[in-house]
Parts: C-alpha cells; sequence; structure tokens
C-alpha cells in the first residue's frame, strides 16, 4: 500500500497532523488528572443517586465509556443524554455534567439552562464558549480543559476529567493503581502502532488494510465494550470518512445475527471487527463470540479478533480504544482522506443555523 511506505509524503496524507495528536493521548490522559488534582471541583454530593451527562460527540463519548467502566460497582446510575432537554424522573438527587468540548454546542446549553432552572447540582466540563462562561458566572462547579484539538482527538480529557472529578468528589474510590498501569500500556502502545513500525508489525495498519474498501462492522461484549465499539464506529466515520456499524453481543445475537443467514454481494462486503475481553467478558458472552465468528467467518469479508491487553478493567478499555484511533487513521490514509476536516458536519450546522 502506497500510504505505508517509508517514503509516503505526511504533509500530504495528513495535512493537520491528527497524526501527532493521536501520539499524545498518553499526555492528555496525565494532563487531564493532574488538572482535576490540582484544582478539584467544589460540590455537595452526599444526597447523589443519578448522573447524568449531557454532551453530543466527542464531548459524550466520555461518559458514555465512564458509564462502562463503573456501571457494575458505582453506587448511582450513569445516564449520557444527547437530547435538549433533561429526563422528567432527574430530581434534586441528579448531579448533571454538562460536557462540551467547544463550549458551543447547542443541546448542552439547552440542558445547561434546563438544570439551573431545575436546581439541580451541576458540573462544567468545556474548554471555553458560552458554557463555560455562563457557568463561571454562576460560580457553579467548573472543569476547564485546554482548547484547540478536535473533540473526538480530546478523548484523554473529556473522560479522564469525569473520572477523576467523580473521584476527587468521593463519589467513586480511587482509579490510581490502575491509571498507572493504563499510562504505561499506552505508552507502549503509541510506538506498537505508530507509523514508524512497519505493517507486518503493527496490527493497526494490518487492520486498516483489512477494512480496506469493506464496510466495518463491529461487535463488542455489553458488558463493558459496549461503548469502546461505539467509539470505533465514531472515529471510522470521523478520521476516514467511512460508514460504520457498530453492535453489542449478547443483544445482537437475537436479532443481527440473521444478517448472516446468505452471502449476498452485501455481505461479502462487510469485515467484521470482534473487540474482545478475554478476562473481562462473561463466560457465556466469550462463547457467544466464538459462535459468532464461525457463523460469520463464512459468509463474510473475514472476521478480525481484537483482544485487550492489561490487567485492570481500564487499562483494557484504553488498549482497544487506542487501537481503533489508530486504525482509523491509517484507514484515511489509505483512503486518501485528510483524516481531521469534518465538512459535512460543518455544512449541516450552517444549514441548521438558517433557520
Amino acid at each position: 500500500m502506497p500510504a505505508f511506505q517509508p517514503s509516503a509524503d505526511l504533509s500530504k496524507l495528513d495535512p493537520s497532523d491528527m497524526l501527532q495528536k493521536i501520539m499524545d493521548l498518553p499526555f492528555h490522559c496525565q494532563d487531564a488528572r493532574y488538572r482535576v488534582a490540582a484544582r478539584p471541583p467544589s460540590l455537595k454530593t452526599g444526597a447523589i443517586r443519578n448522573i447524568v451527562v449531557s454532551g453530543l460527540g466527542g464531548s459524550a463519548i466520555g461518559g458514555d465509556i465512564l458509564k462502562s467502566l463503573v456501571w457494575k460497582k458505582a453506587p448511582f446510575s450513569i445516564t449520557v443524554n444527547r437530547h435538549y432537554e433533561l429526563p422528567a424522573w432527574a430530581g434534586k438527587d441528579t448531579l448533571v455534567i454538562c460536557s462540551s468540548y467547544s463550549g458551543g454546542t447547542e443541546e448542552t446549553l439547552s440542558v445547561f439552562k434546563r438544570a439551573l432552572a431545575r436546581r439541580h447540582p451541576l458540573l462544567v466540563v468545556s474548554s471555553g464558549g458560552e458554557l463555560l462562561a455562563r457557568a463561571r458566572g454562576k460560580k457553579l462547579a467548573c472543569c476547564e480543559i485546554p482548547g484547540g484539538l478536535p473533540p473526538r482527538a480530546a478523548l484523554g480529557y473529556s473522560f479522564f476529567t469525569l473520572l477523576t472529578a467523580l473521584e476527587s468528589l468521593r463519589l467513586l474510590p480511587s482509579y490510581e493503581e490502575d491509571f498507572q498501569e493504563t499510562m504505561e500500556l499506552l505508552v507502549r502502545l503509541s510506538q506498537d502502532y505508530g507509523w514508524l513500525k512497519p505493517p507486518p508489525q503493527n496490527p493497526a495498519k494490518r487492520l486498516a488494510e483489512f477494512l480496506l474498501g469493506r464496510l466495518p462492522v463491529l461487535y463488542g461484549g455489553q458488558d463493558h465494550f459496549d461503548s469502546v465499539a461505539y467509539r470505533w464506529k465514531c472515529q471510522l466515520n470521523e478520521n476516514s470518512k467511512q460508514v460504520a456499524l457498530a453492535a453489542v453481543v449478547p443483544e445482537m445475537n437475537h436479532n443481527e445475527v440473521l444478517g448472516f443467514s446468505s452471502a449476498d454481494a452485501l455481505t461479502r462486503r462487510m469485515a467484521v471487527v470482534l473487540l474482545r475481553q478475554p478476562l473481562g467478558d462473561h463466560p457465556q458472552i466469550q462463547r457467544r463470540f466464538d459462535i459468532l465468528k464461525g457463523l460469520a467467518g463464512p459468509k463474510t469479508a473475514g472476521v478480525w479478533e481484537v483482544k485487550a491487553q492489561g490487567r485492570s478493567l481500564l487499562a483494557q478499555m484504553m488498549s482497544v480504544i487506542y487501537l481503533g484511533d489508530f486504525v482509523s487513521l491509517y484507514l484515511a490514509y489509505l483512503r486518501g482522506t485528510d483524516p481531521t476536516p469534518i465538512g459535512l458536519i460543518d455544512r449541516f450546522k450552517k444549514q441548521l443555523a438558517r433557520h
């Protein structure tokens, strides 16, 4: 593949240097954690029984990952809200977290206004804009994060700011040991998946080659990798400018699996990726993945298995997320598309603003 040759011109493949932004993920994670530790938010949390994280796109995925990480152990429920409104059930025991990287997301601003009116406990996570300005003006709890990144490249900030803030508020136990393991793993993976590692030794490049010209179909385990599969989908959408599908096991075994009943022309174009967690998937989910592999393999372009690395759940989730970031970047290179611009999204927002 010409895009992976040592002589390839990265200034043409990637003029806005998305590669460097992805390589910087371990630094973003550490910086996010240290920022919250240096200026922890101040909130009364004794009565909190529910948390609503309101955001869209790259500002919401941190909430999805947080929910997948803690739902089995947290003494509260987490809902990720992508609406203009708050759910009716949210009461005074509901902490509303408004997450908008730019600070200008209209859906999140709408929820912010309603949360203020309903006098919910509020925490704002943003790099600036109207949201942060209004929160500062109201003297609300804020976690300010650095700007200047595409929101999807700010996952280290959007996720680890949330996690560390809830630790500092004593709503969650300390994840420090898991965090340190995760950072060591991500630094190593940044070299394993980096540009200088050739395809034969680079899983991210080989997987990108597998996906080229095909429809990626991603499956994760429901317990913890639902958000991981969704992150892969969104990264393929935004970086690779590629339609992708994502679903979870076991739910897809009750409906979507029937799509593999025959090897028609459409199914033959599907590249199935199984995002597996050998140390964390329920035993029955592991069995379901094995059966799914056998069913889908003969009917599609093939099945590629990705296995999580690390001891802790946090490290396992982040190891697979990080691979997906690199795969989406290298697929963009192979497709000859600049991974950074989001032209259709920008056009959509401009048309929406006219009415």
